[in-house]
Parts: C-alpha cells; structure tokens; sequence
C-alpha cells in the first residue's frame, strides 16, 4: 500500500471539471516508482508486522480509485498527497521501523492510557519539577536555533530587508551620525543610499515633533539594539544583532520548558514547537521588535520561573526583570501591556511570599520599572510635549474594543496570518494549562493572563495582520516563548497518544514553515483578502482556502457583525478538531501501541476532512479549485504524456487528439467586492481554444485577456449582449500566465468563465510573460531581458532570453540577423534544432536561419555575456544596458546558420 501510495503521490490527478469530483484526470509517475517503493516499504519491519500501521497511506491512493467520491477525498492530491505515506513512515518509526532497531520509548507500552513520565533529569526538589538541571541543552538549543536563522535567512534574504525595516535602520543611521532620532537630514540627504536600493524611501511619521522636526511613529528601541553591528557591517550585521537575539530566545525557550517539567525531553519538545514556527522563524532575522521582544519576554519569564523555584535568590535578578521590562516599551508602545502584566505578575509573587529580606527585594523590582516608565513617558513629553505614548499617531487612533474578538480570533486561526494555522503544535499549549490546574507548583497557568491581555491589546488596533504585505501573526511573536511552559508540561505529562499525536504536530509545523519559506520566502508574504496564497499552492484540486476560516472573506473594515460568519466557522473548525482529537483518543483507550500511534496520526489528516466538509458547507461552494492541476494535464498531454481517465468502475486512456479537461477560470474577487475580478491562470500551453462566458442573464461589454507582462492583448473583443458567449483564442506560445479583464457590464458575482480547449500544439511547455509585434512577427518573450524596437528587439547585457517567434504569414524559416554591441561578446544560441557560441567581435554581424515548426513558430534562446550602455559614448541618454541587437528580416533561404 505505501509503494502505490508513493506512486501515485509522484504523479498528477485532477477532475475532468469544476463540477463534481466523479470524473477525475490523472497522469501517472514514472512506472519504476510503484516497484521500487514497494520493495522499500517491505524493508519496514511494522509494515510486515503490523499492516494496520500502513492505514494512513490509504488516504493518497483513495483518490485514484475508479470509485464514487466526496469531494473532501481530493484534498490529498498534489502537494497534500505526500502527507499520509510520511505518516505511514511516522507510525513505522514509532513502533519500530526496521529489523533490529527498537520503536521509540512512549510507543511501545501495551495500552493506550498510561502517561509514561520522563525519567528525571537530577535530583528532585521536593516534588518540584523545575528543580532539574539544565546542563548543556540551553546552548544546543541556541545553536540550532541559530542554524535555523541562518538556513531562512539563506532563503529570504534577497528580499530583505523590506516593509517597515528600512525604516528602523534610518532611525539606527540618525542615532550613529547626529545621536539622536530625528530622522529629518536622513531622509533630506538620502544617506540611506548607501545600505538601501528601493529607491526613494519617504518617511513613516504622523505628527511632526514639537520642535517641528520630524520623527519615525517606530519606536527606537530595536534601532538602539543593532546600531553598534549596523554602523560595522551595514544591514548584515543589523540582521546578526536580531539573529544573535533569537538564539537567546531558542536557549529561554528550552529553559522555560526545562524548569516547568523537569524533563529534557519536554523541555526540546517545547523548543521544537516553539522554533519551530515561521512566525519565530521570520521573526529571527527581520528587523522588526518582535524578535527582539519574544526574548525579552523569555528572559524575564525566565527569570520569574527560576525565582518562583528558588533557582535565583539575589535580588540582582530581580533588577535584572525590572530592567528588561523596562525596555519592552521602547521597542513597540504595545510591549507595555506585556511590561504592565508581567510586573503585576513579580509584584504578587514579592508581596505574598513572606521573607525577612520582601521590603529590599520589592525595591530592587520597583524602583527600576518606575525609572524606565519614568523615561519612556518622558521620551514623548519631550517629542511631543506630551506622555502620551499614542501622541506620534496624531488623532489617527483606529482602535476600539469592538474589534478585540474578531482580532484575537483573526491572530489565532485566520488562514492567511493565524498563529495556530502556520504553527499548529502551539494549539497544545492550553492542554499543558488544563494539566497544571491542580497543580501546586504553577509555571503555565500565571502566565495565561500576559498572553490574554497582550493579544487582546494588539487586536484592538484594525491591522492585527501587521501590514500589507504581512507575515504569519507578527503581532503575537512576542508572547509565543510564553507558551513553552504549558506546551512541555503537556509533554510530560500526556501518554502514548498525546505524544504521538505532538510529534504530528511539530512535524506539521516545520513542514509548513519549509514550505513557506522556501524558494525566497514568497508564501510567507501575503495581502490580505480572501484567499490564502500558501494554501492556494498547496492544494491542486481541493479549495481548501474556502475550507479554512478567513477573517477577510465576507468582513467589511469597521463593521464588527461581517466578523460574525468567520467566528462561527473558526468555532466549528475548532469544534470539529476536538471532536476528532477526543473520539480518537477515546477509542485507544486499552489497545495496543500500534493501534494507539495509528489513531494519533489519523487525527491530523481526519480532522483535516472534517473541516474542511464543514467549511465548504458553511460558504457554500462546491470544494473544486481544480485549474492549477488542470493545466498541468494540459501541459502533459502537449508534452505526449500518457493521459488516463478515471470514473466510477472504469479507467481509460484518453486519446491524445481529445483534451481532457475544461479549466474554470479562478475567481479572485470576495462575496463583498463591488466588482467581479478572476485571478490569473498561470502554465497555460499554446493551442486553440474557446473562452466560454455564461452568465444568469443577457450581457455585454469588452472582455480583454493578456499576459502578466504584456502591453499588447491576446484577446481584444466586444462582445454583444448574450447570455452565453464563446471567444475563440489561438495561443500560438504557452503563456507564463493569463489575466482576464472585463467590462462591468459584461461580467457580474454570477459570471463563470471556462478556457475550453479545442487543441493542443505539440511540443515542450514555454511560458512567455509577454507579448509584441514586429516587422510582421509575433514575439512571444519568455524573460523580461528583451528590449522591443522596430522590425528588431535587444537582449540585455550578461543575460539569457528566451523568444518564440509567429509570423503572421505562413513562412517555412525565418531569416533573423545577429548584431553585436560595440564591444567583444561571448554569445550562446539555442534553438529546437541546434546550438551555438562563439565569441564576437564589437558591431560583428551573424545571420541565422531558423525553420518554423508545423505549429508555424520558432524558438531561439540567446545569451549575452557582456554588454554596454548607450550613454557610455557621452552623447546618448540611453542607460540600458544591452547585450546583441536581433533584427528580423523576411523569410527565404538563408546564407548561413548557427
């Protein structure tokens, strides 16, 4: 079962339309795939053992089975399709994955309810938990943090630093060259030129200081904080100053677990699920506050913890507190609630613990955090001429306590920024507080109301989601080391299923961050609207955005009764979770430990469906998002791929004359939106077409399609008032992407728009990005190294660019001439038939003769390694910068060849 399951993961699978998951469309992967995995998984001892512990790979292949389906079944295709054979692999491991190797410890007692504990880590303390020494795991727990920095910052870098970044580093430059933080001169003499190339960079302020000068509405906390290493090593060593603090906070993090349970096993399960989320992850190399303030809060959650278990006695430590929440405001004016909680949470303690030495102990905590809000209020008296820590705002102040639930609620489980979406092992955290309430020695339980007043002060603002574009909840990063007390005391203290279905999680959680974060970082950025972009690339067939509660789907800014809809489905996903996570482990209840560990695996994925069917009722739409995966069987089939059909009690080959598919063209607009709007189409292969509109009443206007990058259209039409229409479309490239546009008279919230295609052309998929007209060619231009100009076009200097060519005549060979810059060149060409380089000399001229394809085009790659700009002879104004000049000539035989 694992081997097919791996094979079919391998290939692509579809549904034939939009309309009902009965008839689906697959392209098989390579045939040795299903052999060879299957000879593997027969070397997995508990698959030979235990069959049952091969369950969850069930879920991949089900798909694949000419068998009546609900909808639900679909969402474990494309990227989804990998997940149950890993937990396949998962329960493998857990009960004992190969000959000789023994199962992992909590999985392998004979029933399903016992709580094994962790062996104790050193001497115990009176029942005490926290009295466990942490030896070396705090430093090991650094380090990987800091891997895990580096390899996202490998990733994401690029395109850093960005949104309100650049702007904490201006207020870093003003502190280095004038000692202060007005950042007038900055701005006025573009010193930031130096570190930043976007460009112009306005200054972020409101209201102007009382000195008339101008000053950021960011708080110039986290400026201070890496101005020494920004003024050594410009922006990488701003970005090592906040990466230097989050191994800090990975280390806290491990000791917050350790001194909750006494367990070092708990204590890294609790730094995994804690690290191991892409809010903490974004956060360890971005220069915003919240990684920075997530180890503040650690540190001062720390140090709470160790006094409370009578680690730490001096009251230097206590300073040391007093300090560090002293500074929280000055990184974000929000940290203060976290200031304000935490210090009523050390005062308490002070005050209800009787000791000869209370009265010194409660000025060494006091007297610091007066000094420091006595400074932080005065920093705004002396900016503004008032305390107010709003006062930068002016009178835009967007907050109210209407908006806390929806907020809240948004921060936690909102598909596009929830912290529980992206870092679901973090909903096990009021587990660990259940567990702890009889506890007599509390390390979780106290902490619950700095997280609660902190997310509910952020969520009072109408901008929770942190920005346009945002990343997964920002805002709540600094309360997220909070959670690692309660997450180990879970750990400790759950059994065999617990942990099993915790390890899923932290799993789950990395695998999202990994996806997220790879390829640059593009799905950890996202705008907020309607649909999730990681969730759109991670289901192929599944709509699972309609499936996931999404706070801006039906809400209007301001109106706190459009958050109703969202509520009540986030209460029935939330619902449907505990219902699955409850059933499960009521049933494991006396059983053995494979069964235990199976169940805890199918939790995930069980639960997985069930709210997404629940989703898709409450929204009301059918649950096929299939174009992503439809074009992909296009592009095979162009491609000569075997093409297979698959409907209840029948699979047939699909006759590669016939396309197999009719692609829905994506929506893009929400349910509120004034006007209808589709999303683009991206991968779609050249070939005829038919752009079917239909819609529940006669209707007419301009519809436009056109390519991401195109000025001219590939469809340009008016179109009469009817209630159906058909377009003709003749793709003669494959387009990277497609976008419609169209008069709102002609489409409305009802329109439903299908690319019916009539025929493919054969042949290799080459997207191009944009489209122009030449000297009687079309030019379809795969790259944006291209510079059109009449009857010719230029390849930029030091660049490839991929060009297929349509002559409006019917032409056998093209004749292309080849023009050097002024100076020596090293030029490669690529066609369909041949390769070519050489080295040309300045204003050298080559000719080349390309033959059309039965399709009528022709393709030709070309690079320049060198170029020149224009402007260098002193009288050109001209700044690009060109490689070799391609002049189209008429068509006939050509003299010479690549």
């Amino acid at each position: 079962m694992v081997g097919l399951a791996v094979w079919c993961a391998a290939g692509t699978l579809t549904v034939a339309s939009a309309d009902a998951a009965a008839v689906r469309v697959a392209v098989p992967g390579p045939a040795w795939i299903w052999p060879a995995a299957t000879l593997a998984a027969c070397l997995v001892r508990a698959w030979r053992r235990w069959p049952l512990t091969a369950l969850p790979a069930v879920l991949t292949v089900l798909p694949w089975l000419p068998v009546p389906l609900p909808t639900v079944a679909l969402v474990w295709t494309g990227t989804l399709a990998w997940v149950p054979p890993a937990l396949a692999a998962v329960v493998a491991v857990a009960t004992g994955g190969g000959p000789g190797r023994r199962a992992v410890p909590w999985a392998t007692s004979t029933t399903g309810t016992g709580r094994e504990r962790d062996e104790p880590t050193g001497p115990a303390d009176d029942g005490n938990p926290g009295a466990q020494s942490p030896g070396y795991g705090w430093l090991a727990a650094a380090a990987l943090t800091t891997v895990g920095g580096l390899l996202v910052l490998a990733s994401i870098g690029p395109r850093l630093p960005g949104g309100d970044e650049p702007h904490y580093l201006v207020i870093a430059q003003s502190l280095l060259e004038d000692g202060d933080i007005r950042i007038d001169n900055q701005h006025d003499a573009r010193t930031y030129a130096t570190w930043w190339r976007g460009g112009e960079l306005p200054p972020h302020y409101i209201e102007r200081g009382r000195d008339g000068g101008i000053y950021s509405i960011h708080a110039p906390g986290v400026a201070a904080l890496v101005a020494p290493l920004f003024a050594l090593a410009g922006v990488p060593g701003a970005q090592a100053t906040i990466l230097a603090l989050a191994a800090a906070a990975g280390a806290l993090v491990w000791l917050l677990g350790l001194f909750a349970s006494g367990s070092r096993a708990a204590a890294w399960f609790a730094w995994a699920a804690v690290s191991a989320s892409s809010t903490m992850l974004v956060q360890s190399v971005t220069i915003f506050p919240d990684g920075p303030g997530a180890a503040f809060t650690a540190a001062v959650a720390v140090i709470w913890l160790a006094l409370r278990q009578q680690r730490l006695a001096h009251p230097g430590w206590l300073v040391a507190a007093s300090a560090l929440l002293a500074a929280l405001p000055f990184l974000h004016t929000r940290f203060a609630v976290i200031s304000a909680v935490f210090g009523l949470l050390f005062t308490y303690d002070l005050v209800r613990v009787p000791r000869p030495d209370r009265a010194l102990r409660l000025a060494a905590f006091v007297v610091p955090a007066l000094l420091g809000a006595t400074a932080w209020f005065g920093l705004f008296h002396a900016i503004y001429g008032t305390p107010d820590p709003t006062a930068p705002y002016g009178d835009n102040r967007e907050s109210s306590l209407t908006y806390v639930p929806g907020g809240v609620l948004g921060l936690l489980v909102d598909q596009q920024f929830g912290l529980l979406v992206f870092s679901p092992v973090l909903a096990l955290g009021p587990v660990g507080w259940w567990l702890e309430r009889r506890s007599s020695h509390r390390a979780a339980l106290p902490l619950v109301p700095v997280v609660v007043c902190y997310l509910a002060a952020v969520a009072t603002y109408w901008m929770w989601w942190a920005g346009v574009p945002a990343t997964p909840a920002r805002f709540a990063t600094a309360i997220v080391p909070l959670l690692a007390p309660a997450l180990a005391i879970a750990w400790n203290e759950g059994g065999r299923f617990f942990r099993t279905l915790a390890s899923v999680l932290v799993a789950g959680t990395g695998a999202i961050s990994i996806f997220i974060l790879r390829a640059g970082g593009t799905l950890a950025w996202d705008v907020r609207g309607g649909r999730a972009a990681w969730l759109d690339a991670l289901a192929s067939v599944a709509d699972l955005p309609r499936a996931w509660p999404g706070f801006f789907w039906m809400v209007v800014g301001g109106e706190v009764r459009t958050e109703l809809p969202f509520a009540l489905h986030a209460a029935a996903m939330l619902g449907a979770v505990a219902l699955v996570a409850a059933a499960a482990a009521r049933f494991v209840r006396g059983r053995t430990a494979p069964v235990v560990v199976t169940a805890a695996v199918l939790v995930p994925p069980v639960a997985l469906m069930l709210t997404a069917a629940i989703g898709w009722w409450l929204n009301d739409v059918g649950g096929l998002a299939p174009a992503r995966s439809q074009l992909h069987v296009l592009r095979a089939a162009a491609a000569g791929e075997t093409i297979w059909r698959v409907t209840p009690l029948r699979v047939a080959r699909v006759d590669a004359a016939t396309p197999p598919v009719v692609v829905t063209w994506p929506r893009a607009d929400l349910p509120i939106a004034p006007h209808a709007s589709w999303a683009d189409l991206h991968g779609i292969p050249a070939g005829r077409y038919q752009l079917h509109l239909a819609s529940p009443r006669p209707a007419g206007g301009r519809l436009v399609v056109r390519g991401p990058d195109a000025s001219l259209p590939v469809v340009d039409a008016g179109l009469a008032e009817l209630s159906r229409h058909a377009v003709p479309v003749d793709l003669r490239s494959g387009w990277a992407a497609l976008r419609v546009e169209a008069d709102g008279t002609l489409v409305t919230h009802d329109t439903r728009i299908e690319l019916v295609p009539d025929e493919l052309v054969p042949g290799p998929f080459r997207g191009a990005r944009a489209f122009a007209r030449t000297a009687g060619v079309q030019l379809f231009l795969l790259d944006r190294n291209v510079s059109i100009e009449d009857g010719a076009f230029w390849v930029s200097g030091e660049s490839t660019a991929g060009v297929v060519f349509a002559p409006d005549d019917h032409v056998e060979r093209l004749r292309l001439r080849l023009v050097n810059g002024p100076e020596g060149n090293h030029v490669d060409v690529r066609t369909d038939t041949a390769t070519w380089s050489d080295v040309l000399a300045a204003g050298e001229v080559r000719d080349l003769d390309l033959p059309l394809s039965t399709a009528g085009t022709a393709f030709l790659e070309i690079t320049s390694r060198r170029g020149f700009r224009p402007s260098d002879d002193g009288v050109s104004s001209d700044r690009r910068y060109l490689g070799v000049r391609i002049e189209i000539g008429p068509a006939g035989e050509s003299p010479a060849g690549p």
